[in-house]
């Protein structure tokens, strides 16, 4: 119970900074995705299963904050799933590989988004140069704040432990 408060109160500082500070870093309306590299970071450290999980809620707390329904939850859920399950096939994390990952998933959270929008919501997909510019931005704002949070991320993780290990995809195994 102890270390399920500790991750939620992780997520909640998260959550702050993302909310009160960056909004002042924005550029041309894109700001950096601090929960989404939490996430993936999270994948990369801790498996697909707890990166599933806690995408989950950090997206529910998303989705409490903008008034969207169980939008963001399923985004970030998917990210965590997808960078857990990369992180699988790996022998080594370090900061390299999460400025990589967070980039690769940084086009996915806006490729799944898009879906979502569309699919779910009828919001037409907006246009390829005003969305890759965002994207562009999005994915260089992402990868400089990589390194900071990698290891604040990495010596939390280390202090709650031993990740469990994820059986959930038997077929990758980590000595690949």
């Amino acid at each position: 119970m102890l270390r399920i408060l500790a991750i939620l109160l992780f997520v909640i500082i998260f959550v702050s900074f993302e909310t009160s500070i960056f909004p002042f870093f924005s550029l041309f309306g894109v700001t950096p995705d601090l929960l989404l590299i939490l996430v993936v970071i999270w994948g990369l450290l801790r498996g697909s299963k707890e990166a599933a999980l806690l995408g989950f809620v950090v997206g529910i707390i998303e989705d409490i904050l903008s008034s969207t329904l169980y939008f963001h939850a399923l985004s970030k859920c998917l990210i965590g799933l997808g960078s857990g399950i990369f992180a699988q096939t790996l022998t080594g994390v370090g900061p390299f590989l999460g400025i990589v990952m967070v980039s690769i998933m940084t086009a996915a959270s806006f490729f799944i988004d898009g879906v979502l929008l569309y699919f779910f919501l009828g919001h037409p997909v907006p246009q390829f140069l005003s969305l890759s510019i965002i994207l562009f931005l999005s994915i260089i704002y992402n990868s400089l704040l990589t390194p900071i949070v990698y290891p604040i991320v990495k010596a939390f993780s280390l202090r709650l432990g031993e990740p469990e290990v994820s059986e959930s995809f038997p077929l990758i195994r980590r000595n690949l």
